[in-house]
């Protein structure tokens, strides 16, 4: 509730920043979910899959992992079997973050940051 009433790039504002953007000076893969996140609360659709391009996986993977979890505290099975899901596809998105995090800094990508 915090993020959508309150614009986590104007100043003043409380909310965490990125520890690698601190200390480095580097964009994270994860760099702009939150102001994403702002964005898609307040209505602005756009700004929000603008700021970061996994803000679609990320925001997916939040529903399954939240619907699965009620789900079991319903006594219900989860909708998604993690248990079957193919062993490439956590090491592919993994692979996936680190070349977004990997070209997100590099000269040429400035479109991709946030």
């Amino acid at each position: 509730m915090y993020i959508a009433l309150n614009d986590p790039s104007a100043p003043g504002t409380l909310s965490a920043a990125c520890p690698l953007y601190q200390m480095t000076g580097l964009w994270c893969p994860g760099c702009g979910l939150t102001r994403a996140t702002h964005s898609l609360l307040s209505g602005d659709i756009g700004a929000a899959f603008g700021l970061n391009l996994f803000f679609p996986l990320f925001l997916g993977a939040i529903v399954v992992g939240w619907l699965a979890w009620m789900r079991r505290a319903l006594g219900r099975a989860p909708l998604v079997a993690f248990s079957r899901l193919p062993m490439w596809l956590p090491i592919a998105a993994a692979v996936a973050l680190v070349v977004f995090g990997v070209l997100r800094n590099l000269p040429g990508f400035e479109s991709i940051r946030p």
